[in-house]
């Protein structure tokens, strides 16, 4: 593959995601890498091999934090892998690289919220409001499914279907991927009482401030930065710790709350979307003995949360 060909390459990728701000993140990690590269001399991306890629992991992790050199691993993996599926090269030379060796001691980590503390977090939303109905649903609907923030700042009106006499959910992964979900009951009132008072034409989430006096046909979703910070705030407003949390806290809960009910990690790999079951045990959850074969929703975490805590 050509120096050319690589570009055309790195604007598939991009183009591949959503959010502004994301596009603009990932151009940048792409960028240092090219340049460093054109720094030592190596051509792209044939002179690109295993040992370049650790070379080139070691050099980030002198540089950066712990959090920016997993993240920027991650983007340059991604043009790699789609690279691959493509057909341009053979081989992804980043595959196998993780973050340094001394990435999970210097990582401060929380212990997953429990749901006594997401139902603390949902009594602060003001529901009289658009801006608090919008922030409810959107955590409601992250930890009752176990999405990440780009995921959900993602959904669709149209994202929603019928199947078999229950109401799925459309995921949106990036590379134009995706996988349904089944929507339990209580998360599906939630969402239907915000449609009902809020219907936009696209986007389920809107960034209020940025589509004030805008055509309900074009405005723009959330940012996934924003739907963190809207998170953070109320974690903030629920005296809960911070520091350590990250953007996939919601599927932490999620996976961590359905493994003590006994949930296989295949059953829970599959409801997730995940490609592998290392997805599943990178939160440090354990498996239980007598795991069952099928993903039931009896004991799913959101039904534990009430539901009267929505005070209209």
């Amino acid at each position: 593959m050509s120096v050319d060909n690589f570009s055309l390459l790195v604007t598939e990728y991009i183009n591949s995601f959503n959010s502004p701000n994301s596009k603009l993140a990932y151009i940048r990690d792409i960028k240092q890498f090219q340049k460093w590269c054109l720094e030592n001399d190596y051509d792209l991306p044939i002179d690109i091999s295993k040992i370049n890629a650790a070379q080139y992991r070691d050099f980030l992790s002198n540089t950066f934090a712990i959090k920016t050199v997993e993240r920027k691993l991650s983007v340059i993996k991604g043009v790699f892998k789609l690279a691959v599926k493509t057909s341009r090269l053979s081989e992804n030379p980043f595959y196998e690289i993780r973050p340094p060796e001394n990435y999970n001691s210097k990582k401060k980590k929380n212990k997953p919220l429990d749901v006594s503390e997401v139902q603390r977090i949902l009594l602060f939303p003001k529901l009289r409001t658009h801006e608090g109905m919008r922030d409810y649903t959107m955590i409601f609907l992250m930890f009752s499914m176990g999405l990440k923030i780009g995921e959900v700042v993602n959904v669709h009106f149209k994202d929603f279907s019928e199947v078999r006499g229950f109401t799925v959910l459309r995921i949106r992964k990036s590379l134009g991927k995706g996988y349904y979900s089944k929507i339990p009951q209580n998360c599906l009132e939630v969402v239907n009482d915000y449609i009902k008072k809020y219907k936009r034409e696209e986007f389920l989430f809107t960034s209020l401030a940025k589509n004030k006096n805008k055509d309900p046909k074009t405005q723009l979703p959330l940012a996934a930065r924003s739907g963190w910070a809207i998170l953070k705030k109320y974690l903030h407003k629920a005296k809960l710790d911070i520091k350590g949390r990250t953007t996939n806290c919601a599927r932490e809960f999620f996976i961590n709350e359905l493994a003590e009910e006994g949930e296989s990690f295949v059953k829970l790999q599959e409801a997730l979307g995940l490609n592998s079951l290392n997805a599943i045990k990178r939160y440090q959850v354990e498996e239980s003995s007598g795991a069952k074969e099928k993903l039931s929703l009896k004991n799913h975490p959101v039904d534990k949360i009430k539901i009267e805590i929505r005070q209209y």
